[in-house]
């Protein structure tokens, strides 16, 4: 494995037998998700506001597929 910085970028140079794509592709989700939060001026009020967002249409979602799974 290869790593250098040109033009403020890392350039990396990785075998494909080294690593699954599948996990390469986890791994650069991940790099991609720091960098964002690096960025982000979100409050900790905003992130659980939007946590439970998630959560609320998450449980309406399944509760309409159990309701109409029931109902059959």
């Amino acid at each position: 494995m290869q790593v250098q910085s040109v033009n403020n970028q890392y350039l990396i140079q990785i075998e494909q037998s080294a690593i699954a794509l599948t996990d390469l592709q986890k791994m650069l989700d991940y790099l991609c998700f720091k960098s964002i939060v690096t960025r982000s001026e979100a409050t900790e009020a905003d992130i659980e506001q939007v946590a439970d967002e998630i959560a609320q249409s998450g449980w309406d979602g399944l509760k309409n597929d159990l309701l109409a799974r029931i109902a059959r």
